[in-house]
């Protein structure tokens, strides 16, 4: 299995992409110029837009994608539900959260919608893959791990490799994450390897919650 990884234009924000024959799974959704020529060249049957949460930083590339290719979006109710306004999904603060740096690419008022939706936990077949989709509150109301074959997780901004997961947004709650979240993590292997929403990947024990709270 080839895991892909793409930045986006703003903070590092990181969108994976998993080609199996004909179709592409993609986790979380930016734009960027390599990603784009690489879906231009194959042009893919289908894309499946799997997403970790519903921030805008994760989210921005999805109609841009709609609008090219045959794609379907999964995500949380909770997620789903909060991609639909712009201030739920924090479009309407895009200068707040990214500075003037190319804020002015994503509009104040975007929105985009999910096409199939799951409550708290989701099994999916895709291909010859298994990918679990698991509630992790506390960075935000539609937080979810995806784990794919129980060898990889996608972890969103629920934990990232070098940084504190942020709790203090519009929904967050470290309580949950703390009382919730970390005891769901802590049963995967700390050898499993980790895919954030932001920076580098690893292995799940060497991310920064995990030692925190190990």
């Amino acid at each position: 299995m080839k895991i892909q990884a793409y930045s986006g234009l703003y903070v590092d924000e990181k969108m994976y992409l998993i080609r199996e024959a004909d179709e592409i799974l993609m986790i979380d959704s930016v734009r960027n110029a390599d990603a784009e020529a690489y879906l231009e060249n194959i042009q893919p049957k289908k894309i499946w837009i799997a997403l970790t949460h519903e921030h805008i930083d994760h989210i921005y590339g999805v109609n841009f994608y709609k609008e090219r290719y045959l794609c379907q979006v999964i995500c949380s109710e909770p997620c789903a539900e909060r991609i639909e306004s712009s201030s739920k999904n924090l479009a309407k603060y895009r200068e707040i959260i990214f500075g003037e740096k190319h804020a002015d690419a994503i509009k104040t008022d975007y929105f985009c919608t999910a096409d199939r939706t799951f409550e708290k936990e989701y099994v999916w077949n895709w291909k010859q893959h298994i990918l679990e989709f698991m509630e992790m509150p506390g960075h935000s109301p539609g937080s979810v791990c995806i784990v794919m074959d129980r060898q990889a997780i996608f972890s969103g901004d629920t934990v990232l490799k070098d940084i504190e997961t942020v709790t203090r947004l519009p929904g967050s709650s470290r309580q949950l994450f703390r009382e919730v979240t970390i005891p769901r993590l802590k049963k995967f292997s700390p050898d499993t390897m980790t895919y954030p929403g932001h920076g580098d990947a690893g292995r799940l024990g060497e991310f920064c919650e995990l030692v925190k709270y190990n």
